[in-house]
Order: C-alpha cells, then structure tokens, then sequence
C-alpha cells in the first residue's frame, strides 16, 4: 500500500499538476521531480485542467461498453448447466 503522499496518488497528483501550471515549472522538470515520465505529467495535467481536483482520482480500466460481451441470459443458462451436472471450469483437474 502506497504512503497518502507518493507521486502517483491523488495527492500527489494535486502536488504535480500546480507545479507546473502555477509555478510554470517546465513538465519534464515536474516528471523528474516527482520520479514519473513527462507524458504522465502532461495526462495530469489535462485531466487538471479539464476535471479539476475530481479528474485526479483513479478511474476505472473497464470499457465503457463491450459489444461482444456474451449476452446474460446465455451466462445465466451457462451457470445453471455447471450447477445442475456438476461441471467445472476447464482445466481444474476434475471431470
């Protein structure tokens, strides 16, 4: 677990994006500063300018949508077949 503090918390990302946009401190010395690459400066530093303080905070990695997701009722009928005969995943050792 990360200190409150470290560079790539919201924290600190609310230390480094000022750094360069109040203190006009040039982003390759704010990403040496604070031990990250300079296009990681510069993505905080966006999401700052457009978002504030709450584009600062982690997001998710999930995709928005996922159109070849396999439909619910299919993993529903799915689950209920590996219930009832007693299947498991492939792989598990057992048959």
């Amino acid at each position: 677990m990360t200190h409150v503090n470290a560079p790539l918390t919201p924290n600190g990302r609310l230390r480094l994006a000022p750094r360069h946009l109040i203190d006009g401190t040039p982003q390759a010395h704010v990403a040496t500063e604070f031990q990250v690459s300079r296009p990681t400066v510069s993505t905080w530093v966006a999401r700052y300018l457009q978002d504030g303080e709450e584009g600062l905070v982690d997001r998710p990695s999930t995709p928005v949508t996922s159109p070849s997701r396999t439909r619910l009722e299919v993993v529903e009928r799915i689950e209920a077949l590996r219930l009832n005969r007693k299947w498991s995943c492939a792989g598990s050792g057992t048959t």
